[in-house]
């Protein structure tokens, strides 16, 4: 009897239906990114959610951004703005936030 194998993309939206995964993943893509300033693999991560939770289409629905300005975007031919991320971002569920690179501002004694 032969082994059965799954697709990679089958695999990948299986996990992001887990509570959490998708947080995570987008957590380590924004770390990578972080480190070595690959838009592309942050964007991809990005799509990849998007493609979890609808596709392109729910998330421009969800979102009030053009379908096609999403794709191209998603498909590196332009950059978005950050209001245009965050709004991407608020559709998939998430939003921005701060964290300190100095760990010392991390426990403020003062508070």
């Amino acid at each position: 009897m032969g082994r059965k194998f799954h697709k990679w993309n089958d695999i990948m939206e299986e996990n992001f239906q887990k509570e959490g995964y998708s947080e995570l993943y987008l957590e380590i893509a924004i770390e990578d990114y972080e480190k070595d300033g690959d838009a592309t693999a942050l964007m991809l991560a990005i799509k990849r959610i998007a493609d979890a939770k609808g596709g392109v289409k729910a998330l421009s629905e969800r979102s009030n951004l053009n379908k096609q300005n999403l794709y191209k975007i998603f498909n590196n031919k332009t950059s978005p703005r950050f209001d245009t991320l965050s709004k991407i971002l608020k559709a998939l569920g998430y939003s921005f936030s701060i964290k300190s690179l100095n760990t010392s501002l991390n426990t403020c004694t003062d508070c």
